[in-house]
C-alpha cells in the first residue's frame, strides 16, 4: 500500500555529550526524512522525527575502548523507521 505517514527515530551510541548526541540523532532522523520526502516516497508534512541520542541502546560494550569500541557500538547508531500504511 501507500505510506500515510512515518516515524524516525533516531539513535546514537554513547562516545560524545549527551546534548550532542541527541542533537545528532536527531539530524540522522531528519536526512533519512530528507531522503525519503526528494525521492517522492512520502510527502514531507506526513513524516514525524524524534531523536533518543543514546538513551535506547542496542549493545553495551562495557570494558571496550577505543577503536574497537567505535565497532562494537556501530549497532546504536542507528533510526528506526515506523510506516502507517493506507
Amino acid at each position: 500500500g501507500r505510506i500515510k505517514a512515518v516515524k524516525l527515530t533516531g539513535h546514537a551510541d554513547r562516545i560524545g555529550t549527551e546534548e550532542y548526541n541527541v542533537d545528532l540523532s536527531l539530524r540522522r532522523a531528519s536526512s533519512v526524512s530528507d531522503y525519503l520526502v526528494n525521492n517522492g516516497a512520502v510527502e514531507r508534512e506526513a513524516v514525524e522525527i524524534a531523536g533518543k541520542g543514546e538513551s535506547m541502546p542496542l549493545v553495551g560494550c562495557e570494558g571496550v575502548v577505543g577503536a574497537e569500541a567505535i565497532r562494537c557500538l556501530a549497532p546504536n547508531r542507528r533510526v528506526e523507521v515506523m510506516l502507517e500504511l493506507f
